[in-house]
């Protein structure tokens, strides 16, 4: 995890709210701005986008691991001017987010992401090295059944709930979005409270 990169700058240069599916999502190119809760953090590429973009973001993240090398991440990315101004929207939190949702201030929590991790055996989408690492260091009491996943999150949000999918991929515990953006590779379910 390096928000100081060069290639990860180069990206965040190429990204408008105009454009990206997920700010678009998330409703940044509407409003600068909301309050946006990453409460599945992974690596932190997501959060950082939507910082980097205006939104103030709280990133939750129940692998310790995980958490420990975003915090160092954050802190490295905070002393390079490149990233300073985005990466101070951007604060990190370790624990279940079935715990940590409820314990947020309601101005906080506006929209709710969930970028939830394929099954184990899945054939399509996390299955590279990455996603496999991921999924090793969640803890097992981490891993919320996707129905239960999707309840926390849509009773938190104040505004909306953003779950990115696979293009293919069946939606969410079965549960039918409101609408979806559809990017290249992804798409963005959007459940409206």
């Amino acid at each position: 995890v390096d928000f100081t990169d060069p290639a990860w700058r180069r990206r965040l240069a190429g990204t408008s709210a105009r454009h990206d599916p997920l700010a678009r999502a998330v409703g940044l190119h509407r409003r600068r701005g909301p309050a946006v809760v990453d409460a599945t953090a992974g690596l932190g590429r997501d959060a950082a986008v939507l910082a980097h973009l205006g939104a103030e973001v709280v990133a939750l993240e129940a692998s310790p691991v995980l958490a420990a090398l975003l915090e160092e991440a954050l802190a490295r990315g905070r002393e390079a001017p490149a990233a300073a101004v985005a990466l101070e929207r951007l604060s990190l939190r370790c624990g279940d987010l079935r715990r940590l949702l409820a314990t947020l201030p309601e101005a906080r929590r506006e929209i709710v992401y969930l970028d939830p991790m394929f099954p184990a055996g899945s054939t399509r989408g996390g299955v590279g090295r990455e996603a496999q690492i991921l999924r090793a260091l969640l803890p097992a009491e981490a891993q919320a059944p996707e129905a239960e996943l999707l309840g926390h999150a849509r009773a938190a949000a104040t505004r909306r709930v953003v779950v990115k999918r696979s293009r293919r991929a069946p939606a969410l515990a079965g549960q039918a979005p409101t609408r979806s953006l559809h990017g290249r590779a992804v798409r963005f379910d959007l459940y409206e409270s």
